[in-house]
């Protein structure tokens, strides 16, 4: 979660429903900011590493002028302004499910962002 109230990002618990094959997170509970802006956002990154390897990761977000500066962002992309909270999830390999994070998997979430 890169939190725009905290500074840094962090791993945080993130409740999800089941719908046979896929689940989905409870999106609401971890993105602040639900009285400004209700809707959340979503987006798909694919990310291709030195070693031809493709990781895929989903972006859930809000962007708000309301929301409140987003200073994470800010400090890992050179300054760039970001209103509201952003959450990023792991793709399995099978494509069909978010999975959990793996300790090294942080490099590549600010790589992501930053792009």
């Amino acid at each position: 979660l890169y939190c725009a109230i905290e500074g840094r990002s962090r791993l945080v618990y993130a409740p999800s429903q089941c719908g046979g094959m896929r689940n989905f997170p409870c999106m609401d509970t971890i993105l602040g900011g639900w009285e400004v802006q209700r809707h959340i956002h979503g987006a798909e990154v694919s990310l291709i590493d030195r070693n031809g390897q493709t990781h895929g990761f989903f972006v859930f977000f809000k962007n708000h002028c309301r929301l409140p500066m987003n200073n994470t962002v800010a400090r890992l992309c050179n300054g760039r302004r970001w209103r509201g909270d952003l959450a990023v999830f792991r793709i399995a390999v099978s494509g069909t499910r978010l999975v959990n994070l793996r300790n090294h998997d942080s490099t590549l979430t600010n790589f992501v962002l930053k792009k």
